[in-house]
């Protein structure tokens, strides 16, 4: 292996010139004010008198606000006015607070007579002020409009007000009155995405939740394509086995701009399906995409904003076995990234039926939602973290991990769904004037911190060949900042001069077994040795026809003795086997503490969700217990017999009493010591019993059971003891066909 000393975002490269402290990106806007050099006319319109104090619109406790006001007509008619150029608005300020970034007003005339957040529209809306505003002082504050508005006369009028600071301030409280019905829409926050670009894309850790997906899947997430660059070979996900199989995947979209949904696999292929998608379903807006999958029932769907888009059926495949998971990028060598950003990102061990998908679209999957404890992962990227972004499914999983991806606040403008409603409209004066006036303009710098680079340094060593040492994130330099404005002209540069550089270096290293699987085959236990001589040997036969498959190409055989001198022969018969083998699945392996209270065997002794092959059609579950050590006051696990239990699919099939009555009677004789008493399934110089239960009637090939071995409940009051098993389950195809010969 040729093994770099470093990589930065998981790619190799021969340098790297770097900064410790964060760089920023820079995008120029000119805002443009309205100045009135003489008035010719002015009228104004009172619309509220009201004594509520509220934060909206104007708040800045929160970063981003997005607050919408409904005026019926006939208040305004009421009030005075006519149809014509609305001028500017005037709001009464209680209390000055903190600067409001690129705030933002824009109209719209409207046959709409209440708010609610299912009626949410950003279409058809004029933009008449944007400018970086603050409130000096308390008391009422016109906002004059670049271009005035026109109102028709007869329709309802709704205002838009936003803002988009970059952290917390002070609120500007402004005065209110109740309106009486659903007047308003508000949301405010510090609510953020995940930003892919480039390579970029979020490492999740497997949890068990995710390991279990077997039938049964919807993934749902808010995603707005780069309006640049989609369409493109992206994958907003990817989830893969531990050989590399597509388990799940979806393209949103690829490059032929067709959304594909891919789900399910049986080692060679995976089931889809997909559809044509329009440039506003891909890029330019924020889009809600659900993908689901019930592999009982075949059925695959795709839903756009709530709605079906795309649904197939006959996709059988299950979902079985993801050992890695990646979003906003595939896991292969060479994926690309998702190129845009990507919020609420939720994956569900259920079938979300449409109703359910649009709860989770306006509502998220948060505590509150009904549909909570079915999340195996949940992401709402609001960590203010260029690191890692915290899972909020139930479980208390690990983070995700950042590659290279932004986690910029989100904008205003993206704030298309959970509003509250509210009856509270602030105190508001139209103004319908004509003015001599000029436009002033300011040149505005709005500063972005650039994702950091994630290095990664590896073991310079034979010893510990390509295992990773440390992780660090650094910012990169070297490199020249150029400043523009909206109409690209270019304003001014900066270069960014580098603290360090890394220089690559690298070493070979042979990898000659990448994977070491240990089974049981057999176990013997060597005899008791005072005074005991073994002549010639003794000679001891094991079928180990279940483990034919494993018994291939290169194999490590190794033995836990140490004192004997052991010989072995593989004995070949030829024939037809009873059932030609097709898996081995190891179960539970190793020493498991018996009869202790703070550490009960049973947390460790856990159900396994097991996947039974498509082309198996019986099996077989092999069990090789033995116990060990003496306490108090039963000497188990060695002199004492206890009862195992074996549950399929959480109902008892099998009880074993884990004993041999028989320790006497070995043929090795004599032997020293206590050998002749018998003991939990073990005898000196003898062989251990396998304990074999059929699982023929339980299984469903192509399907998963659950398996769970129990063990007869035990506490000690002292002393140590321990029952040392190897559970396997073996897969086989159809019984061979035999034809009885009558003489």
């Amino acid at each position: 292996m040729h093994q770099p000393v470093f990589k930065v975002n998981d790619n190799t490269v021969d340098s790297f010139m770097y900064v410790n402290t964060p760089t920023y990106s820079y995008q120029g806007n000119w805002q443009y004010g309205i100045v009135h050099d003489d008035t010719t006319s002015l009228d104004t319109f009172a619309l509220g008198n009201g004594i509520l104090t509220v934060a909206h619109p104007f708040g800045a406790a929160s970063p981003v606000s997005h607050s919408r006001y409904l005026w019926k007509a006939q208040e305004l008619s009421a009030a005075g006015m006519t149809a014509g150029n609305i001028s500017g608005l005037r709001f009464n300020i209680l209390t000055a607070g903190s600067l409001l970034h690129n705030l933002t007003i824009r109209l719209k005339n409207s046959t709409l007579d209440s708010l609610h957040e299912s009626s949410f529209d950003a279409s058809g809306l004029t933009e008449v002020y944007r400018q970086n505003t603050a409130f000096a002082a308390p008391g009422w504050h016109s906002l004059q409009f670049t271009t005035p508005f026109a109102w028709d006369g007869s329709s309802n009028i709704i205002v838009e007000i936003t803002y988009n600071n970059v952290s917390s301030g002070t609120n500007n409280i402004s005065a209110a009155s109740d309106a009486g019905f659903s007047a308003g829409l508000l949301r405010s926050g510090s609510d953020r995405v995940m930003a892919v670009h480039n390579g970029a894309y979020a490492n999740v850790p497997v949890n068990d939740g995710l390991q279990q997906i077997d039938s049964v899947i919807s993934i749902a997430f808010w995603a707005y394509g780069d309006a640049t660059l989609q369409p493109q070979n992206g994958s907003c996900f990817e989830g893969v086995d531990s050989v590399g199989n597509r388990v799940v995947n979806a393209h949103v979209p690829w490059s032929d701009s067709n959304v594909y949904w891919d789900a399910g696999n049986d080692g060679g292929s995976y089931d889809l399906i997909s559809k044509a998608a329009t440039a506003e379903n891909i890029k330019g807006r924020w889009n809600h995409w659900t993908f689901t999958k019930n592999a009982g029932t075949g059925s695959m769907k795709i839903y756009l904003n709530g709605v079906l888009w795309q649904s197939g059926t006959a996709k059988l495949r299950t979902m079985k076995e993801i050992r890695k998971f990646y979003i906003g990028k595939g896991t292969w060598n060479g994926a690309l990234s998702y190129e845009g950003r990507m919020d609420e990102f939720a994956v569900f061990n259920t079938e979300l039926d449409q109703a359910a998908i649009q709860d989770v679209m306006l509502h998220g999957a948060g505590n509150s939602s009904p549909l909570h404890n079915n999340l195996v992962l949940y992401f709402n990227f609001d960590d203010n973290s260029f690191v890692q972004a915290a899972d909020s499914a139930p479980g208390n999983h690990a983070p995700a991990l950042y590659t290279a991806a932004g986690n910029p606040l989100k904008h205003a403008d993206d704030y298309i769904y959970g509003f509250v409603q509210s009856t509270e409209r602030p105190n508001v004066v139209f103004e319908q004037g004509t003015f001599v006036s000029h436009t002033d303009s300011l040149f505005v710098t709005d500063s972005i911190m650039t994702p950091p680079e994630q290095v990664v340094s590896y073991a310079d060593s034979v010893n510990n060949p390509g295992l990773p040492v440390d992780t660090l994130f650094l910012w990169k330099a070297g490199y020249y900042n150029y400043v523009y404005d909206l109409n690209g002209g270019l304003n001014d540069s900066l270069y960014i001069t580098p603290d360090s550089m890394l220089v690559q270096s690298y070493y070979d290293y042979y990898r000659k077994f990448p994977q070491v699987i240990r089974y049981e085959l057999a176990r013997y236990i060597t005899p008791y040795g005072n005074g005991l001589s073994l002549g010639n040997g003794w000679t001891w036969t094991f079928d180990v026809t279940d483990y034919r498959p494993l018994l291939a190409d290169s194999v490590h055989l190794s033995a836990g003795n140490w004192q004997e001198l052991l010989d072995m022969k593989f004995v070949m018969i030829k024939g037809t086997p009873p059932r030609d083998v097709i898996s081995i699945q190891n179960l539970w392996n190793g020493g498991f503490n018996y009869g202790q209270t703070a550490d009960p065997i049973e947390s460790h002794l856990t159900p396994k969700k097991i996947y039974i092959p498509t082309n198996a059609v019986t099996a077989r579950w092999k069990s090789r217990i033995t116990g060990h050590g003496m306490d108090s006051p039963q000497n188990c696990a060695e002199f004492c017999a206890k009862n195992h239990y074996f549950k399929v699919n959480d109902t008892l099939r099998y009880t074993q009493l884990v004993w041999r009555d028989n320790c006497d009677l070995n043929p090795l004789y004599p032997q020293g010591g206590t050998w002749v008493y018998d003991r939990a399934n073990w005898c000196p110089g003898a062989e251990v019993w396998t304990y074999n239960f059929e699982l023929t009637p339980y299984i469903n090939p192509g399907d998963s059971l659950t398996l769970d071995h129990d063990v007869q409940p035990y506490t000690n009051t002292s002393g140590w003891d321990y029952y040392q098993i190897e559970d396997q389950l073996v897969c086989y195809a159809p019984p061979a066909l035999h034809t009885r010969c009558i003489y």
